[in-house]
């Protein structure tokens, strides 16, 4: 009798240090929130919005705590100048990865889709948090590429 209660004591103080382990795995995932949050403009799509020009096609970067109107935050024309700019971020923007939302893939032409891919590469290979998501999928779609 003795010994089956001390299975139980186990079994319980067990699932409860299961508990306290994914929790603390959560903690120390990436958040969008404090992340570099970013949206892939296909060159179309801003010149049938922007007939004026001031918007540039490329990647739209938020900061974390970003207060200016979306046409005044920073545009980078390819995946190289996105990771150069991520990479002089805080520690903790870096920690919390890249956040890039993108829209259908037929919206974008052969060298943005060719960028994109790129964007993965370098994430992978200097071991970027990267977390992408399809406009349609928004805000539940995230995935993880890096």
């Amino acid at each position: 009798m003795r010994m089956h209660s001390n299975v139980r004591l186990i079994r319980g103080i067990t699932a409860l240090l299961m508990v306290f382990a994914a929790g603390a795995m959560a903690e120390n995932e990436p958040q969008r929130a404090q992340g570099l949050s970013v949206h892939s403009l296909p060159k179309h799509v801003v010149e049938a919005r922007d007939p004026s020009g001031h918007t540039r096609p490329g990647y739209l970067i938020s900061i974390p705590g970003e207060t200016r109107p979306p046409l005044e935050r920073p545009v980078v024309g390819s995946a190289l100048e996105l990771v150069a700019f991520f990479k002089k971020q805080t520690s903790e923007v870096r920690e919390n990865g890249i956040w890039l939302l993108v829209a259908t893939e037929d919206t974008y032409t052969r060298e943005e889709l060719k960028d994109i891919g790129k964007l993965k590469q370098l994430c992978k290979a200097e071991a970027i948090s990267l977390f992408i998501c399809h406009s349609v999928d928004y805000p539940d779609g995230w995935k993880r590429f890096s």
